[in-house]
């Protein structure tokens, strides 16, 4: 079993040693890591001593001090007692760190956790850039995947302690800083920067690892502030969307030393509590548009973002005859920085979306089946659309579970006014991990004369980010 890894990835052209957490590790024979330009080579186990060893060992060390001091030794020195009781250095060392662990009040032990098994990670020059899943191999079975991230940027841990003195060591931007949230435990970091800078800051604690079965809420809940060098909280926003990872895009009032704080909502922590915080004028895409395009065929996507010098990717996804659900693109920005973006694939028919459809009598008309590609450029829009044709169909939005903040709202209605059915949230069970089920999802049937179906967001929101992929198709057996 495996719970975590620390740190959760290595940097594009470089070796690392990642610890790996978990349980029955020992009899481990190799690491897998899928996708290629990867190799993993393990270096050594370890597991801290367990209440019964060290029950035993102390046993032992009272036994011998008894008898010392019986022999006439007055007050023998703990490390002839030891000596005597033929304990090495090492295990006094693994007595201490048991004593550590369990006088810490806010530690919850916790078995699933315990052994940890070091592991060095050798990364290609042009190792593909993004997640890979690392699974442990043993002679009959093979360990649960985690998430380690390939970067592009100089990598660094936190030193400790930091929780009221910023650790200091970040010296160039831009930079991922891995480190460990342990209970009650707030890190800091602090840095310099100019006058003008575009910072982008990204806590990655839930991209690492999803879900935390035993944990309240499930996952590691980050928090980030930013303060200049006065102490002074600066009044930005660390949320992006949805999303339950903080980021925050800072444009640098003044020169400055800056420091950043990362901790747990409610201030939990343990070993798994991992995160990457990745600081820098680096580029960051909030949207694309449209969200996807047609197998074989040319589709340009427009990129919206953050310090971002291309902003267009010219696709064609591939064959409908082997066909990808979702491709990722790679689009290179400055200075040999790059972002990746996914592109949605099918074989539809696709439109997009004609302003101004804000209302019935202005209603786009189309047919089934179609993909509308569409936006809801701003706050109050909607986007009307006529469906001719007649009989029985799936409506559904594809929207917030390719990022996009959009809470879809459908409504269908028929040419008198008359609603026929209305959807606001839809639970999709095959995307298991996320918590915000916001896009909509129907089947109706269209009366001989059409349809109306308005598309709005259920809080009234909108802008440029707000875009969705509209499904109009015959209803088909899911799974």
């Amino acid at each position: 079993h495996l719970a975590y890894a620390f740190p959760a990835g290595c940097r594009q052209g470089a070796s690392c040693e990642i610890v790996l957490g978990g349980q029955h590790l020992k009899e481990v024979k190799g690491a897998y890591v899928a996708g290629g330009g990867v190799q993993a080579e393990i270096v050594k186990w370890y597991r801290p001593l367990t209440r019964g060893e060290f029950n035993q060992l102390r046993m032992m060390l009272d036994e011998t001090r008894k008898k010392l001091e019986e022999q006439g030794t007055t007050k023998p020195s703990d490390e002839d007692v030891a000596k005597a009781a033929g304990i090495t250095k090492e295990q006094q060392l693994e007595i201490e760190i048991y004593r550590q662990r369990d006088g810490d009040p806010k530690r919850q032990p916790n078995e699933q956790l315990e052994e940890q098994l070091t592991v060095k990670v050798t990364v290609d020059d042009d190792a593909e850039l993004g997640k890979r899943e690392l699974r442990l191999l043993g002679e009959t079975a093979m360990s649960n995947p985690l998430w380690i991230h390939l970067g592009q940027w100089p990598e660094v841990r936190e030193a400790e302690p930091n929780d009221t003195k910023p650790d200091d060591g970040i010296d160039q931007l831009p930079v991922v800083v891995n480190g460990q949230i342990m209970p009650g435990d707030t890190d800091s970091f602090s840095f310099r920067a100019q006058k003008g800078a575009r910072l982008v800051i990204v806590a990655g604690a839930r991209d690492v690892i999803p879900y935390l079965a035993d944990a309240v809420p499930g996952w590691f809940q980050a928090v980030v502030t930013l303060a200049d060098s006065a102490g002074n909280n600066l009044p930005i926003t660390a949320a992006f969307h949805f999303n339950q990872d903080p980021v925050i895009y800072f444009e640098v009032p003044r020169d400055d030393r800056y420091t950043v704080q990362i901790h747990d909502s409610l201030y939990r922590g343990r070993e798994d509590f991992v995160y990457r915080l990745t600081l820098g004028e680096i580029p960051f895409v909030t949207s694309i548009f449209p969200l996807g395009g047609p197998a074989d065929e040319k589709t340009t996507i427009q990129i919206e973002g953050w310090n971002l010098s291309q902003t267009t990717l010219q696709t064609k996804p591939g064959s409908s005859r082997s066909l990808q659900p979702v491709r990722w693109y790679t689009v290179p920005q400055n200075d040999g920085q790059s972002v990746r973006v996914p592109v949605k694939v099918d074989i539809l028919r696709e439109v997009f979306d004609k302003e101004p459809n804000d209302a019935s009598d202005t209603a786009q008309k189309v047919s089934v089946p179609t993909i509308v590609n569409g936006r809801i450029d701003a706050p109050g829009d909607e986007d009307w659309f006529h469906v001719t044709g007649g009989g029985k169909v799936a409506i559904e939005v594809h929207a917030r579970r390719h990022g996009s903040p959009l809470d879809s709202m459908v409504t269908l209605t028929n040419a008198q006014g008359k609603e026929l059915a209305f959807n606001d949230d839809y639970e999709d069970k095959s995307l298991g991990l996320m918590t915000h089920h916001a896009d909509s999802h129907l089947v109706a049937t269209i009366p001989p004369s059409g349809a109306f179906l308005r598309l709005s967001d259920a809080q009234g929101n909108g802008g440029k980010d707000f875009v969705y992929r509209l499904y109009l198709r015959a209803p088909r057996a899911d799974f």
